[in-house]
């Protein structure tokens, strides 16, 4: 088994409900309608807010995108923050309460052509004795010696405002997408996704691993 990418995301439970509850907000936009319904039927089977379960949803999300951007290294990413579209990206519980992540429409094709030319490049570099160049890399530094998250490509020329708060690229993000029939637990795609949630008290966190034979 070889891992392609590692995410993990940690949301204040607090702050995304405030949020959340904002007059205008299109935050619940960025959650296909299953997501809100299950965390709907979550909060009233636990007793506690909805929030709770969407930060934890949320949280999925961005460990996925994060898994997803260190899988393709330095290679062109398929979407921008200001495009991406998050209700495409499902974290959903199966009958078990166990959390997968479904890819619909633009991100699951996205997902499929991205990352089936990352491993048909990885083969051609082992096969020439270079290894897994650009895969799994973990450093922290870009061109310049300048920090470089997940996200610093995708951001592009415009910088997220940190004054903006920490759900600062939620603000005025794409929230709808196009619907397919492509899941992320599916054997059709070229990597499987691996997610795990938690919440506990005041925050919400997700790690996601993506990984292949």
């Amino acid at each position: 088994m070889s891992v392609y990418g590692l995410g993990h995301d940690v949301v204040d439970v607090v702050a995304f409900g405030g949020q959340l509850a904002e007059p205008g907000s299109r935050m619940r936009n960025l959650f296909s309608v299953r997501e809100v319904r299950q965390a709907s039927a979550r909060a009233r089977l636990k007793n506690d807010g909805e929030a709770v379960h969407l930060a934890a949803k949320w949280a999925g999300k961005e460990a996925f995108l994060k898994a997803w951007c260190e899988a393709l290294g330095e290679g062109d990413y398929p979407f921008t923050l200001d495009d991406f579209p998050w209700s495409g990206v499902e974290i959903l519980d199966d009958s078990r309460g166990v959390p997968h992540v479904t890819l619909t429409g633009r991100p699951a094709e996205a997902f499929r052509d991205s990352i089936g030319g990352v491993l048909a490049g990885a083969s051609v570099s082992a096969f020439e004795g270079g290894g897994r160049s650009g895969i799994g890399s973990t450093s922290g530094l870009g061109a310049g010696g300048a920090e470089a998250s997940p996200y610093a490509v995708m951001r592009g020329s415009r910088p997220v405002d940190p004054s903006m708060g920490p759900y600062a690229v939620m603000r005025g993000a794409s929230g709808t997408s196009p619907r397919g029939a492509a899941s992320g637990t599916a054997g059709n795609l070229p990597a499987r996704i691996h997610v795990s949630l938690s919440h506990d008290g005041p925050v919400a966190s997700a790690m996601v691993i993506i990984d292949g034979d």
